[in-house]
C-alpha cells in the first residue's frame, strides 16, 4: 500500500504542473509531456487493477480519485498532441501516445461508469489496440512513414523542389521554418529504413552532404535549448 500515498502525491503534483504550464503557457519538449503522462496513466491504471478488491479507506480513495485525475491529465496533454500534430504531422511517439490516449481514457470511463465490473473490457480494448498497431497499412511502422512521406511532400512542391518524381535543388533558401520542417521529415524518413519511401527519396537524403546537394540548402534544426533531435521508432527490416 505504499504506492497508494506515492501515487496520490504524484498526482496532485501532475495536477499542479498542468495548472501552471497553462496559465504560464510553458514551453515543454512533446517527448518529456508523452514520458510524464503515459507513465502516470498507465502505471496508474495497475495500480487500480491491484486495488480493484480492496476495501481500505486509502484503496478506495485512490480508486475514486484516479479515473478523473487521469482524464484531466489526458485533456491537458491531448492539447499539446494536437499543437504538435498541427506543427509536425504523426511520427512514431505521436502514434504511441495517441494510442495511449485511446486506452487511458476508455479505460477511466469505464472505472468510473462501471468499477472493477469494466476492467475485461479495459483488458480487451489493450489488445485491440495492440493488433491495430502492428497491422499493415495503419500500424506503428507505416502510418507515421505515410503522414511524413506526404508532409514532406507538400513542404518540397510549395518551394519547387519536388517536380514529378525528380528533385531539384532550390535556387533560393527558403525560409527558416520551412527548412526546420523539411529537415525534421527528412530525418524521420531516413532513421524509418522504411520500405515504402518514393522513389524520389534518396536513402542517404539523411546525410548533411546528401541533403545539401540534392535539395540546395544545409540541414537546420530548431533554435531551442528544448530540442533533443530523438525520434521513437522501430527498424523491422
Amino acid at each position: 500500500f505504499i504506492m497508494i500515498p506515492i501515487f496520490l502525491a504524484l498526482t496532485v503534483v501532475l495536477v499542479l504542473w498542468a495548472i501552471r504550464t497553462l496559465v504560464f503557457s510553458a514551453d515543454i519538449e512533446f517527448i518529456r509531456l508523452y514520458s510524464i503522462s503515459s507513465s502516470y496513466v498507465l502505471w496508474g491504471l495497475w495500480l487500480w487493477i491491484l486495488l480493484s478488491e480492496s476495501s481500505s479507506k486509502l484503496g478506495i480513495f485512490y480508486k475514486k480519485v484516479y479515473p478523473f485525475a487521469a482524464m484531466f491529465i489526458l485533456a491537458f496533454k491531448g492539447w499539446a498532441l494536437f499543437l504538435q500534430l498541427s506543427d509536425q504531422s504523426l511520427k512514431t511517439t505521436e502514434y504511441a501516445f495517441i494510442l495511449i490516449l485511446i486506452l487511458s481514457a476508455i479505460s477511466s470511463v469505464l472505472l468510473i461508469l462501471k468499477g472493477a465490473e469494466g476492467l475485461n473490457k479495459i483488458a480487451v480494448l489493450a489488445c485491440v489496440l495492440s493488433l491495430v498497431s502492428v497491422l499493415p497499412l495503419v500500424g506503428y511502422h507505416s502510418l507515421p512513414v505515410r503522414f511524413q512521406v506526404n508532409r514532406l511532400e507538400r513542404l518540397l512542391a510549395a518551394e519547387n523542389i519536388l517536380q514529378g518524381d525528380t528533385l531539384v535543388p532550390s535556387d533560393s533558401e527558403p525560409e527558416r521554418k520551412v527548412r526546420e520542417s523539411i529537415t525534421d521529415a527528412v530525418n524521420f524518413l531516413s532513421y524509418s529504413q522504411s520500405k515504402e519511401l518514393p522513389i524520389w527519396f534518396d536513402e542517404d537524403l539523411g546525410n548533411s552532404s546528401t541533403f545539401e546537394e540534392k535539395l540546395g540548402f544545409e540541414q537546420t534544426w530548431p533554435e531551442r535549448d528544448s530540442y533533443s533531435g530523438r525520434y521513437i521508432g522501430l527498424n523491422l527490416f
